[in-house]
């Protein structure tokens, strides 16, 4: 098999994957954060999400236009369906899925299923043979234990709280409900709130395999780049023709399944805003720098980083949440995740640098696609 990447053997541009991955995960965070405190549940499960990726693809399309045009392919038919595919998993499902969750099931275990995803991502990619797992070498068996350690993190902080240890916002954010609407919240269930706005169902504990779907499909989001990207190397022009097609087949089913007008409605400002940021945030930056990372790294690295979002809720309530309150389990599952983080990151590196040492005793090194 192949050497890793040359994109690995320089310091300042792993350093650059690493941070982007990061920020993309705090901005999904902030998405997060504004749903809980503004009222969602007039919107439409197609609408929201149609209006956040024309948003998104609004965004995309000109900066993927002028980064990438000298090095974009000409677009094929059969890379056109890939792509009509991609936007089908990794929007429609995955997002429409997360909007209807939290009408079946406690917003507690659509967190943990989510969290999942990293898990998921590292079976599919290793079947694949896009990621080595050589449990004989320590960079192998960092890398399996990081992704456990991460996604045991991000699990305890959705289902456990324990006593608390900080109390009280030190902000308050513009959208801050009022006394009336909301009294305390706690930052140790990331979507605790969201219980608040949308109903649940008495059967929320048989349906967890619809918050499991978004999981998987987000998995198999990112390990269908992997063949696209190597006929189509242009990561943040995929990431916005997935938005465009993703919006036009969400048109689709609003039409056919959203005939009240107040569904098509945003009417507050909050709301707008709310719709916006997703467009511009937690789609825009996020599911362009996940195509980015899965081009230049991977889509383990990209995986391994979606814990990180839990971490990013909690702090992110403590700074903007009136009456937060930060619990152990928030704390200790915060640790467990930038953990695992690291000792992926590490697992990573040490590949590398035994790929340096002794490149001619590599075997079932990682293969990537049409890097550099």
């Amino acid at each position: 098999m192949a050497e890793l990447p040359s994109y690995y053997y320089d310091f300042s541009d792993r350093v650059k994957l690493n941070a982007a991955l990061a920020v993309a995960q705090l901005g999904a965070a902030g998405f997060n954060l504004s749903m809980r405190l503004v009222q969602v549940q007039n919107v439409s499960r197609f609408v929201f999400p149609f209006v956040q990726n024309c948003v998104a693809f609004l965004v995309l399309a000109p900066v993927a236009y002028f980064v990438e045009k000298d090095r974009r392919p000409d677009l094929r038919f059969s890379t056109i369906c890939r792509l009509f595919i991609l936007g089908s998993i990794g929007v429609v499902i995955n997002q429409v899925n997360y909007v209807t969750s939290p009408t079946y099931m406690p917003a507690s275990i659509i967190s943990a299923i989510e969290n999942l995803t990293p898990a998921f991502t590292f079976i599919l990619a290793t079947s694949c043979w896009l990621e080595e797992v050589n449990l004989r070498r320590l960079d192998g068996q960092a890398k399996v234990a990081g992704i456990l350690v991460s996604v045991s993190g991000a699990v305890l902080m959705s289902l456990y709280q324990g006593p608390a240890i900080m109390r009280n916002g030190i902000l308050r954010s513009v959208l801050q409900p009022t006394r009336g609407e909301m009294s305390t919240i706690s930052v140790t269930d990331p979507n605790r709130d969201l219980e608040m706005l949308l109903p649940v169902r008495s059967e929320a504990w048989q349906l967890g395999a619809i918050s499991l779907i978004g999981s998987v499909s987000l998995s198999v989001y990112l390990i269908l780049q992997v063949p696209i990207l190597t006929r189509y190397p242009a990561p943040l022009s995929v990431a916005a023709f997935a938005c465009l097609f993703g919006a036009l087949e969400l048109a689709v089913l609003a039409a056919m399944f959203e005939h009240d007008p107040s569904k098509w409605a945003f009417t507050s400002g909050p709301q707008v805003f709310t719709v916006l940021y997703a467009g511009f945030i937690a789609t825009g930056l996020v599911v362009g720098t996940q195509a980015w990372g899965t081009y230049r790294g991977g889509p383990v690295i990209v995986a391994a980083y979606q814990p990180l979002k839990a971490v990013a809720i909690t702090l992110l309530g403590l700074v903007f949440l009136k009456n937060a309150v930060l619990h152990l389990g928030s704390l200790i599952g915060g640790v467990l995740v930038v953990s695992g983080i690291g000792l992926v990151v590490w697992g990573r590196e040490e590949q590398r640098r035994m790929a340096v040492i002794a490149p001619s005793e590599e075997s079932g090194s990682e293969r990537y696609w049409g890097i550099d």
